[in-house]
């Protein structure tokens, strides 16, 4: 099997499109970043680009933009040993990886094995949408962000990457916050002027985009203002002509995922994020 690397994006893309885009809800992650590396590059400076071939034909592809996962698509096993052994070269060692299940935890055995690290792992779960349904009322409106939210969404950045088990990274944050702020790629649930919880939609894909960044402070949560927003949002962004919008969650969290669900969001496939420590 034949591991080939690709620098330009746009390349990448033409090459792996069609076998990522026959699942578009499960590689809903990938071709949401080959969109904003070709539309927008000054989000990831460097990007590891991969497409695995047995003859001519595609089977697999991976990728990654350091300090992120590796990510993966379902591929060969013989596939993800090359793979392993490619990302053991190359300068970025990966910090954790992020895919269908199977390969996921393939990688990581081999990884591990190899490396000798401990792994902390996150089940995830891949939802679609097409038609959103409201079954509640929750006071409150959505908005986008604007610039004086910046510090509120620096701190939000923050807590929510503490709250997904990742490293927390205040230059990231605000990195973050200021490109979600110039995007108008962030959105707030707002009750009596208070901002109360947070969400974002990126990474377009042929039919669609993905729901991101869902925050709501500890001290404001089980009042429905995430499910509000996420419903909402999702409405808006399906009114604008999309097919779809995608999420990923926690398995390890049964109410936002039966949220989701009473929302209208449909399970698509199991995923799995593990992080090398």
């Amino acid at each position: 099997m034949e591991l080939k690397s690709f620098d330009d994006p746009t390349q990448y893309r033409n090459e792996v499109f069609a076998f990522l885009s026959a699942n578009e809800a499960q590689y809903c992650l990938p071709l949401g970043l080959i969109d904003t590396m070709i539309n927008k590059p000054e989000t990831y400076p460097k990007a590891y680009l991969w497409a695995l071939y047995e003859g001519d034909q595609i089977e697999g592809a991976a990728w990654m933009m350091p300090p992120h996962p590796i990510g993966l698509t379902v591929m060969p096993e013989d596939g993800i040993a090359t793979l392993v052994r490619e990302a053991s070269r190359i300068p970025d060692a990966p910090k954790s990886v992020l895919g269908p299940k199977q390969q996921s935890d393939s990688f990581k055995d081999r990884w591990t094995a190899l490396h000798r690290v401990s792994v902390k792992t996150m089940e995830q779960r891949i939802y679609k949408v097409t038609e959103v349904r409201q079954p509640f009322v929750v006071e409150g409106t959505i908005r986008p962000v604007e610039e004086r939210d910046l510090t509120l969404l620096e701190d939000w950045n923050l807590r929510f990457s503490r709250d997904c088990g990742d490293e927390a990274d205040p230059q990231q944050a605000r990195e973050y916050a200021v490109a979600g702020i110039a995007n108008r790629s962030r959105f707030l649930w707002t009750v009596d002027g208070e901002a109360v919880s947070m969400a974002g939609a990126s990474g377009q894909t042929p039919s669609g985009i993905r729901i991101n960044w869902v925050y709501t402070p500890d001290r404001l949560r089980g009042r429905g203002f995430a499910s509000a927003l996420v419903a909402t949002l999702s409405r808006k962004l399906l009114s604008e002509g999309r097919q779809f919008c995608f999420l990923y969650t926690d398995q390890a969290n049964p109410t936002s995922n039966n949220i989701y669900q009473k929302i209208g969001y449909v399970a698509v496939c199991d995923s799995a994020h593990h992080t090398f420590e």
